[in-house]
């Protein structure tokens, strides 16, 4: 077992011992605002809750510090081995878990041979049809964005907000050049994101998803 294996298995202990089940997003959000923290406002406040937590837990006990940056993309977590933190809403209908810029992945793994990716996965609740969770959250946040407020000039539609997520599981996996290239051969790695937009109107960069429920077992850590 190598070192990025090993610490797979401390990394679940600890965030499945530590993280609460429910998910409450009032909760998380005015705990993330109370933090300080700076993602507090984003609509998929679920990713970033986990990111947050996930990073105070593991360089609580492991200890750690922030991933390396490859042009304007970083990674969350490094430790003894580079790791992402990201959420999958397992009942939205879309099996694809979005990762990270593809460049970034690719730099990543020439310089430190793989890059992992803890995957917190489970089922969520939505807005109710009167959208109150939607005109909590706006309130709470202060004035709109340039964004929301270019899309209610162009009347794009506002998606559903989650309230609750329920965490299922942790699913923590590794990508190398192998990997990478096996996975977009046998498609359950593919492209994401080319010509889409930020919050902030700026073109995205393109990024790698995965479809958790057809890549190998062999590749699930922990």
């Amino acid at each position: 077992m190598n070192k990025c294996e090993q610490e797979a298995i401390k990394i679940k202990d600890i965030l499945k011992t530590n993280l609460p089940t429910n998910w409450d997003g009032k909760e998380c959000i005015t705990e993330m605002h109370a933090a300080e923290t700076t993602h507090w406002r984003q609509m998929e406040w679920i990713g970033w809750y986990f990111q947050w937590k996930a990073f105070d837990l593991l360089t609580m006990h492991l200890g750690g510090t922030v991933g390396g940056a490859y042009g304007n993309s970083g990674f969350d977590y490094h430790n003894d081995c580079v790791w992402d933190f990201k959420a999958h809403v397992s009942n939205s209908g879309k099996p694809w878990a979005i990762l990270n810029d593809s460049l970034a992945i690719e730099e990543c793994i020439a310089e430190h041979g793989s890059v992992g990716f803890i995957v917190a996965e489970g089922p969520a609740f939505y807005n109710d049809i009167e959208q109150t969770f939607k005109k909590w959250h706006s309130e709470f946040s202060g004035d709109p964005s340039k964004y929301v407020l270019k899309g209610r000039e162009e009347g794009r539609r506002s998606r559903r907000r989650k309230t609750l997520f329920v965490l299922g599981d942790v699913v923590i996996f590794r990508l190398d050049t192998e990997t990478l290239s096996q996975g977009m051969e046998e498609r359950w790695l593919k492209g994401f994101q080319q010509n889409m937009r930020n919050s902030n109107d700026k073109p995205r960069k393109g990024k790698v998803q995965i479809h958790l429920g057809n890549m190998p077992a062999s590749l699930i850590l922990g």
